[in-house]
């Protein structure tokens, strides 16, 4: 994680926690904040929680899963003072009212990669088409697996959309 999305992760923290009432330069009375996180921002929280309860005397309890995972526990809901996840899952979470409707902000991106075996060709994916004939003569492609929260569903949907491939839930989104 670079410079400005450590920033902007800190920032985000900030608004959340001013969001509920907790101020960072509030030191009369620490809290106990529960964060629901997507575990591909580990690496950030690790980095910026520590500093965050050392300046504030707040108590950062975080609990880590996939993304999909986080929303679930969410919507069987399990009470938290932030929750980090996806844009599309937020939204869902919102518009069940599970979350504080507007609340959401962006605090970060993550990709997907791609990569192959030691020794193989690198695929051409510098194009729709290049991709599409790449996918199709790929021996296998791996991706996410939904039964751990991942988003298996919507990458395969996408993939199946550029390659023009029916895998029977494609429309899926």
């Amino acid at each position: 994680m670079n410079r400005s999305s450590i920033l902007s992760v800190s920032a985000t923290i900030a608004l959340g926690l001013a969001l509920f009432g907790i101020t960072a330069g509030s030191t009369a009375r620490a809290a106990e904040i529960k964060l629901l996180c997507a575990v591909a921002l580990q690496p950030g929280m690790v980095a910026l929680i520590p500093d965050f309860e050392k300046s504030s005397g707040h108590k950062v309890t975080i609990a880590y899963g996939t993304a999909g995972a986080v929303a679930d526990r969410v919507q069987k809901g399990e009470a938290a003072d932030i929750v980090i996840s996806s844009m599309p899952l937020i939204d869902q979470l919102q518009a069940q009212g599970k979350v504080a409707a507007g609340s959401r902000v962006n605090i970060a991106k993550v990709g997907v990669g791609a990569f192959v075996r030691k020794g193989a060709a690198k695929p051409d994916i510098s194009s729709a088409d290049a991709f599409k004939r790449s996918m199709l003569a790929a021996r296998s492609i791996a991706y996410p697996d939904p039964a751990g929260g991942g988003c298996q569903w919507h990458l395969r949907g996408q993939l199946a959309r550029t390659i023009g491939h029916r895998y029977g839930n494609e429309t899926q989104d």
